[in-house]
């Protein structure tokens, strides 16, 4: 039988502001089949696309692509519940960051 994950809660953090720009994240906390909860790291970022379309047109685009080396420890950690995997996966970003 396929082993899954369920995405039971997502959350879009604030932007971290940096020196010149700022980050933007985005958390899922799934559960998978043993109930133990786990997060993943998403971090939006602007790609610059050149439709086929339209030669005189750039877009900008952004989308969330997962992080695994912001922090890279992230998704190793099980919790018991969605809360505490939460507040586990925001701390880790608080160390991080400051």
């Amino acid at each position: 039988m396929l082993q899954y994950s369920e995405v039971v809660k997502t959350i879009v953090v604030n932007p971290i502001a940096l020196l010149d720009d700022e980050l933007n994240f985005k958390l899922e906390i799934l559960k998978n089949g043993n109930g133990e909860f786990y997060a993943r790291l998403f971090r939006l970022e602007t790609y610059q696309v050149k439709p086929s379309f339209t030669q005189d047109i750039l877009a900008d685009e952004a989308q969330y692509v997962l992080d695994l080396h912001t922090v890279p420890k992230l998704g190793d950690t099980a919790a018991l519940s969605a809360e505490e995997c939460l507040n586990s996966a925001l701390q880790a970003l608080q160390t991080k960051f400051g």
